[in-house]
């Protein structure tokens, strides 16, 4: 069974809901849990998420269904 971590006690009701149901939504339209933690796993490797999207922006203007290809 995996274990799951609560968020501390800082944190309120109503942001845990919102995230959680950001989450939830990110899982749908990635078609799955495991996309979202390979995409959670490239956001760790790249060092946060403003460089991850800096690689982001590069890769999507290189590849052919970028937006340059538009």
């Amino acid at each position: 069974m995996a274990t799951v971590s609560t968020p501390t006690a800082a944190v309120g009701v109503s942001e845990v809901l919102s995230n959680v149901a950001l989450v939830n939504a990110t899982i749908t339209a990635a078609s799955g849990v495991e996309q979202v933690k390979q995409v959670a796993e490239a956001v760790r490797a790249c060092g946060g998420p403003d460089t991850f999207l800096q690689y982001l922006e590069l890769v999507g203007s290189i590849r052919p269904d970028g937006p340059a290809a538009k």
